[in-house]
């Protein structure tokens, strides 16, 4: 594998206190694998080039989507005249300012959840429709104008732009039929295990906590975001620890008790599950 670098947040970010951005590239050439500690939507408006990841490669295309959680190492190749939007953003983000999106199950699905995909797979690639990909191109290149206003209007863009991302993509997402909002129970487990990573959190002990039973609240998942609470956490352990291991000098050892992983062959197998190799690896790799 050749060397991976990080992108850290100044140089996506500046020196603003948002951690939020969205960018124009244009690129002829090789992306090489990088990773970095925030959300980047990704949305493909020409060209072609293949997308890869540690458990995926595929061809992307004018109208493809991929949303790209922290910590997974990516990179473009093959590109002809591709051009993208990039629009990056804290994942803090969703438990502050953007915390009401939780209560919207398109997007629940979407930022919280897994889309189509379960705990440990390949990012999500979705594909628009020339009419839905100019729509949210407006919408981009509205926000890229506001890059450098106040916190308070690139929050309203960042708003726009991922409602009208989760209503026109050509996916069926949980029935507002079955949930007008997303189960309280579902917010409240999120926000405990969110809180507290390193809490030794069984499914029992998380339903007790939110009033429901094991087997709701896994049903309740499932239904919301896509995937059980135990993978939740899991996912979320990892993301976590991916972070530590960069920006740390603390020991694999010391991450894994941190983020409630004791257990370091749990805490190897686990974060290779979500990120296609060790964490030891992942260290050598990327930590400049």
């Amino acid at each position: 594998m050749n060397r991976l670098y990080r992108y850290e947040r100044s140089a996506v970010f500046g020196d603003q206190a948002c951690p939020l951005s969205v960018r124009r590239v244009a690129s002829q050439s090789f992306c090489p694998p990088h990773e970095h500690d925030f959300i980047e939507i990704v949305l493909t408006v020409s060209g072609s080039a293949y997308q890869e990841t540690a458990l995926r490669r595929l061809p992307i295309k004018s109208g493809s989507v991929t949303i790209l959680r922290p910590g997974h190492w990516h990179s473009y190749s093959q590109c002809r005249k591709l051009v993208i939007y990039n629009c990056c953003f804290g994942a803090e983000l969703l438990r502050r300012e953007m915390a009401w999106l939780i209560d919207d199950p398109k997007l629940a699905w979407l930022l919280w959840g897994t889309g189509e995909n379960g705990a440990g797979s390949a990012p999500p690639v979705f594909t628009l429709s020339p009419a839905h990909l100019k729509k949210l191109q407006q919408v981009l290149d509205g926000f890229r104008k506001c890059n450098d206003s106040t916190y308070g209007i690139k929050i309203s863009w960042l708003s726009l732009f991922l409602t009208t991302l989760a209503a026109n993509l050509p996916v069926r997402f949980p029935s507002s039929e079955d949930h007008n909002k997303m189960h309280p129970a579902v917010i409240k487990a999120i926000r405990l295990v969110e809180g507290d990573l390193a809490a030794a959190w069984t499914i029992r002990d998380l339903a007790a906590k939110c009033g429901s039973s094991s087997e709701y609240l896994i049903r309740l998942f499932k239904t919301s975001i896509g995937m059980t609470p135990y993978a939740y956490i899991n996912r979320s352990r990892a993301e976590r620890a991916a972070a530590l291991l960069l920006r740390s000098s603390a020991s694999v050892g010391e991450i894994g008790q941190q983020v409630g992983w004791g257990e370091p062959c749990h805490f190897s197998r686990r974060f290779k599950q979500q990120f296609g190799m060790a964490a030891t690896v992942y260290r050598a790799h990327m930590k400049m």
